[in-house]
């Protein structure tokens, strides 16, 4: 029975596709979840499942030597219709799954239980889910644990959540750093180029004019961004690899120089204005 792929469900799979985890090697942190729970319930398989358009693809498999089966066989894709733990007690008397495949061959599937795993926006990506070949009851304890363990799978996925984004502001603090040192020797090789004009022409007065104008213009703008970094750098610095802070401590030491050479500026501004006094010219030969 293939489950109809409504709006929300199409939002549901742009969401795991966002996630960039379908196709990935297998990877210990999950696959130790599996065999804890494979160990736990003592079944012969468990599964880090994940539902896509056609297919369950499964990012961790204990017991099963398959990484993908077919949506339509796929007990997974029913589970994640609702938040709690389906459990199928006996799969040959249940109406929905006796002629499946799985079922009727080889895994045999008999038991199954699947608590859904949700990602942003409580998208339900998948479940973990354990399987056995022969009936069983699952209590309520067994639920219980079973929940814990999906939590568990839930924390992984939210850590490459965060992993990916810590990534692109990595990059975006690099990509920041390199235009404000390029603004930074464009502002320089600009304001030696009008000082050398301006001086040459004696034009003392209106090279501090342009330059007070201009060191005020930016550093309005710079104390945005210099706020921005450190705010944004105290916020990640604790999800940060030592590469990371020393990016980070780059771009905010770039901000500080250009505020120092704005600072320059001011103060040569301040130096610069000519104290203009009326005279005559026979005081000025008697002096």
């Amino acid at each position: 029975m293939e489950v109809e792929h409504s709006l929300e469900e199409k939002n549901r799979i742009q969401a795991l596709h966002e996630l960039e985890i379908l196709d990935t090697p297998p990877e210990e942190r999950f696959d130790r979840i599996t065999k804890i729970a494979q160990i736990m319930f003592d079944v012969p398989i468990a599964l880090v499942s994940l539902v896509d358009s056609n297919r369950q693809w499964f990012k961790s498999c204990a017991g099963l030597s398959a990484r993908e089966t077919p949506r339509s066989m796929s007990f997974c894709s029913h589970a994640i219709l609702n938040e709690d733990i389906m459990t199928i007690e006996d799969a040959t008397t249940d109406n929905r799954f006796s002629e499946n495949p799985l079922v009727t061959g080889d895994p045999f599937i008999r038991f199954y239980a699947g608590k859904p795993i949700r990602g942003q926006d409580n998208k339900m990506l998948g479940t973990l889910c354990i399987i056995d070949k022969k009936p069983r009851v699952f209590s309520k304890a067994d639920k219980s644990v079973l929940t814990d363990l999906a939590n568990w799978v839930e924390n992984e996925f939210k850590t490459s959540i965060l992993t990916k984004s810590l990534k692109n502001t990595t990059e975006n603090l690099v990509k920041v750093q390199q235009e404000l040192l390029d603004q930074n020797k464009n502002l320089e090789l600009k304001i030696k180029e009008k000082t050398n004009q301006l001086l040459k022409q004696d034009r003392v007065t209106t090279v501090a004019s342009m330059s007070s104008r201009l060191a005020h213009d930016l550093r309005n703008p710079l104390q945005v961004i210099q706020i921005s970094s450190e705010l944004l750098k105290k916020e990640l610095e604790k999800h940060m690899d030592e590469n990371m802070k020393k990016r980070c401590g780059n771009l905010l030491s770039s901000i500080l120089e250009i505020n120092r050479i704005i600072e320059d500026v001011l103060e040569f501004v301040k130096t610069s204005h000519l104290n203009q006094e009326t005279n005559s010219s026979k005081n000025l030969l008697e002096n």
